[in-house]
């Protein structure tokens, strides 16, 4: 215990030198946060400090948006709460010294108690201005990891309203407030706006709240079978064009390999089976698609994911009926295709 006592006190005192020589930094700038940062959301390999001020926020905001990046308000409040783009992420300093504790019993608890601790030191220490909201921070992270840090060293006023501004709570309250036919039409909606990274009034409200489509998509699977045919209407608009987005393009830039309608159809079909189970004319839709689908990609070299992905949920659905779906690793093409194909195909 003396181990773990000493390294929390060690990281606390780097803190602290860290703050006072970045308060002293910027005398003319808002601070709005003040972050240890760590390596993931568990088996924590390091401690770093990270800042940030409103206006380092606009700054970074405004390189963003010279490079065609979206709206400016909503690029703001991504940008916020996003370590890794903040002006002054991973602070030069002595917190970057502090060695963690080795292989002892319940580690993660252990590290993560102390860094609740060391944090909550330099709160009350007012080295930084009174309006600093305080974190535990890791790259990537959920937004239960960022909310757990926040619960832990900040006034519940102060958690009030940030939870008001950047969580899907009111959204989702809205939604599902909704009558059923109208809250799926509303979901699926959704769904495509954001994946499609439209700028409609229903796309920038759901973004204020901050609801990501992972957040639209969990729930579009909670209505269960009343999600399914708009599921399938989706795939079937979105998912039999050209998957990938041209090497060197700028939606390559943006997006990386698959097209955003590529990842709309692909996340459509896995929810498929998470909403069953289908009726025999959904069924039939589906190996309609998967046929459809094969009979572009067979004239590929590699192909998209989209007939494995709808086989795979026909499979979880009816395995009984529908086989395992096998791809290729080196082309991601179906195998054994035809096991999926209407009874009535070629």
């Amino acid at each position: 215990m003396t181990h773990e006592a000493d390294w929390v006190a060690h990281l606390e005192k780097a803190l602290k030198a860290t703050a006072r020589e970045f308060v002293a930094s910027v005398p003319d700038e808002a601070i709005y946060a003040f972050a240890l940062y760590t390596s993931g959301e568990s088996d924590f390999g390091y401690a770093l400090a990270s800042a940030n001020t409103e206006e380092g926020l606009a700054r970074t905001a405004a390189r963003y948006l010279e490079r065609g990046a979206g709206d400016p308000e909503a690029l703001a409040r991504d940008l916020r709460w996003n370590p890794g783009d903040w002006a002054f992420h991973e602070l030069p300093g002595p917190v970057e010294n502090v060695t963690l504790p080795g292989e002892i019993s319940s580690r993660d608890e252990v590290v993560y108690a102390g860094f609740v601790a060391a944090m909550k030191a330099l709160k009350r220490s007012r080295i930084l201005p009174p309006e600093t909201m305080y974190a535990v921070v890791c790259g990537d992270m959920s937004l239960g990891f960022l909310r757990r840090g926040l619960e832990a060293l900040n006034s519940k006023a102060r958690l009030r309203s940030w939870l008001r501004q950047y969580t899907p709570d009111r959204w989702l309250a809205e939604i599902r407030a909704l009558d059923a036919e109208a809250r799926v039409t509303e979901l699926v909606a959704t769904l495509e706006d954001l994946y499609l990274e439209r700028d409609t009034p229903r796309a920038k409200r759901a973004r204020s709240f901050n609801v990501s489509r992972f957040v639209v998509g969990d729930e579009v699977e909670a209505q269960g079978p009343a999600a399914v045919d708009p599921l399938i209407d989706l795939v079937a608009r979105h998912g039999m064009g050209d998957p990938f987005n041209p090497r060197g393009s700028a939606a390559f830039e943006r997006h990386g390999a698959f097209s955003p309608a590529t990842r709309l159809s692909t996340a459509s079909a896995r929810s498929l089976s998470k909403c069953g189970p289908l009726t025999e004319r959904q069924i039939s839709e589906v190996r309609r698609l998967i046929q459809r689908r094969f009979e572009i990609d067979r004239t590929m070299p590699t192909a998209g994911t989209l007939a494995a992905n709808l086989a795979r949920s026909l499979h979880a659905l009816r395995p009984e009926r529908f086989p395992p779906s096998k791809m290729s690793p080196a082309t991601n093409h179906l195998l054994d295709p035809e096991r999926y194909f209407p009874d009535d195909a070629p």
